[in-house]
């Protein structure tokens, strides 16, 4: 039904004569499905039928976006609104297909249903561009605008729908979601952020489709997330690896040259986690259904990647080198950017700091020796720590969830090393009334011996500023203190000292380097010419409007600079309104063209 409606709105905009012939063969479908009682299930060709009319009509919907067709206008690159009304839709009844096979339909079917997506994932890689164009560029401020972005939630949320009951419930990995977005670190962070800003009660109001597992759908997405900066990801394609070994010399892939691999991995991942505002989608509006399920992969994630890389510089310039040479990643790093990333991503997490540990203090899982999953749930707030310090107050806070009302018998040895390792990234000093500080106290010889043993295993890194001295100092076990740095590395900002020391011969990274406004440009987005740039910040237009002092801008970087400073051109100083600067339509098409050409062809 969504289908057709979406067909026949689109005729008159885009593509008329293949708009109706949606139309037409969706109003088919319906006469068949009229039959249909309350309750009752379609028969296996209706769900034959309407697999094929989605993913036939869907493959040959990304050609829409070539024609400059305006409406209302709003478009993306292309893309117009109805256009994209049409792909959600076919992407719902293809997902929604996929979940009948799930519960209803024999396995032989469902394969059958599940060869309709040969090239659909190719086809959405493509219109992936458009996607991250209105979810992270646009200005929703206007109604048309949030409406589209609003339609392009959904194509994400059915995008991911689909390969979610495809593979499964409690299959959705990061290695699912790596490969279903083509191993593309923006089209997946893209994908991740659609689906947790998609919520129900907006989709129901503009007459979208929404999946009735919506709940479940984000959950799983959120824990997919988590497996993204992993070994398991940066390293997957082997060959690549082989190519790497041998262009630095046989066996020379050490451990230090995988290491800067996995390192420069998590850099990518953190530059578009920043540039998709993917922190602020997390703690703006949070899931409020299961969230010891998936808070932990949150924090997991947010941790990996604000991790300050390590490593000698020379190793660093080695993999530069070859990944220069062979050209195998969209976006390469020194050790200084790798480092700036980081305390960017940082300082974004931090910026939102107070409301990640109120999630976080009120989902403390509950435990009883190890059970609970309460050890790993205390590692990966450590970690955080070390990122996004919580602060005096909600340290002590997490501090009080985790300990107070429990006995003794069930502060298990294993539980107090990560707790020693957050309070010492929090910059907690032992003190009266700190919990953790009664706690350890009241432990025998023996448990703080072996808690301190544990601390090796919990792979916290610490930061040079942490108070860990003082926490072992409690639990009578100071080893020395290269055993300690063995096992953990330094996180957070360093002061210059401890950054000259660590890296010797490297030059100190310049201010900008460390803001997460120097990292906004993407690698998909490189290389636009200047004439199709936003004369403020320097990225490809998508909504471009000209002044008439000869300026050309990005429409809500404009509204945004006329707010800070009202009536006054951003560049000239001249008089200026918004009203004064019409939509530049004709640079609009030009980027629309550029990005398509800059695209990589369709595979055959």
């Amino acid at each position: 039904e969504a289908i057709a409606s979406d067909a026949d709105r689109a005729g008159s905009t885009s593509g008329g004569q293949r708009a109706r012939a949606i139309s037409s063969s969706a109003a088919g479908i319906m006469r068949e499905l009229g039959p249909l009682g309350d309750g009752a299930r379609p028969t296996s060709a209706i769900v034959d039928d309407v697999a094929q009319l989605a993913s036939a009509w869907l493959l040959g919907l990304l050609d829409a976006t070539s024609e400059e067709q305006e409406v209302n206008g709003c478009i993306v690159w292309g893309l117009n609104i109805r256009v994209a009304e049409l792909i959600s839709a076919s992407l719902a009844a293809l997902g929604s297909c996929l979940a009948i096979g799930n519960n209803e339909t024999p396995c032989g079917q469902r394969l059958e249903i599940s060869s309709y997506l040969e090239g659909v994932g190719e086809d959405l890689d493509l219109v992936s561009v458009h996607i991250y164009g209105g979810l992270c560029r646009l200005a929703v401020a206007e109604l048309e605008a949030a409406k589209l972005v609003q339609v392009l939630r959904s194509i994400c949320v059915w995008a991911v729908a689909i390969v979610f009951h495809t593979v499964g419930p409690g299959r959705l990995t990061g290695e699912v979601l790596w490969e279903w977005a083509s191993e593309n670190p923006v089209w997946a962070l893209v994908l991740v952020k659609g689906v947790l800003t998609f919520h129900a009660p907006e989709a129901w109001a503009e007459g979208q489709v929404v999946p009735p597992n919506l709940q479940e759908l984000k959950v799983a997405v959120v824990t997919a997330l988590a497996g993204l900066p992993s070994p398991v990801i940066a390293f997957r394609d082997e060959a690549r690896a082989d190519i790497f070994a041998d262009d630095v010399g046989g066996d020379a892939c050490s451990m230090a040259h995988r290491s800067v691999h996995l390192a420069m991995h998590r850099a990518r991942l953190a530059v578009v986690a920043m540039d998709c505002d993917l922190v602020k989608a997390f703690v703006e509006r949070p899931l409020e259904a299961d969230r010891a399920a998936w808070l932990p992969s949150m924090a997991a994630f947010f941790a990996e990647l604000a991790r300050q890389p390590s490593g000698d510089e020379g190793v660093w310039a080695q993999v530069v080198q070859v990944l220069q040479e062979e050209c195998t990643a969209d976006e390469i790093f020194t050790l200084p950017d790798a480092l700036g990333v980081a305390d960017a991503f940082a300082a974004e997490v931090a910026l939102r700091s107070y409301t990640l540990w109120h999630l976080l203090t009120g989902e403390v899982p509950p435990y009883g020796n190890l059970g609970g999953g309460a050890f790993a749930y205390l590692c990966v707030c450590a970690r955080l720590a070390g990122a996004a310090p919580p602060g005096e107050a909600w340290a002590g806070a997490f501090l009080q969830a985790c300990i107070g009302g429990r006995g003794t018998e069930d502060l298990h040895p294993s539980l107090m090393a990560p707790m020693c390792q957050f309070a010492a990234n929090s910059r907690l000093v032992p003190c009266e009334g700190n919990p953790l500080v009664s706690a350890l106290a009241a432990l025998p010889a023996e448990s703080k011996e072996l808690a301190a043993a544990y601390i090796p295993r919990c792979r916290v890194p610490l930061r040079s500023d942490s108070s860990m001295d003082h926490w072992l100092v409690l639990l009578g076990f100071a080893p020395p203190q290269e055993i300690v740095e063995e096992h953990v590395d330094v996180v957070g900002p360093r002061s210059d000292a401890a950054a000259e020391a660590a890296a010797p011969g490297r030059p100190p990274r310049a201010a900008a380097e460390r803001r997460p406004e120097h990292w906004k440009i993407r690698a998909l987005m490189k290389g636009a010419p200047p004439e199709l740039c936003c004369a403020l910040d320097g990225r490809l237009l998508m909504d471009p409007v000209r002044s008439p002092h000869g300026h050309i801008f990005e429409r809500a970087n404009l509204m945004q600079a006329l707010a800070d400073a009202p009536g006054r051109c951003p560049i000239s100083g001249l008089p200026l309104s918004i009203e004064d600067c019409p939509r530049a339509a004709d640079v609009r098409s030009m980027a629309a063209q550029w990005v398509r050409q800059a695209q990589p062809a369709k595979k055959s």
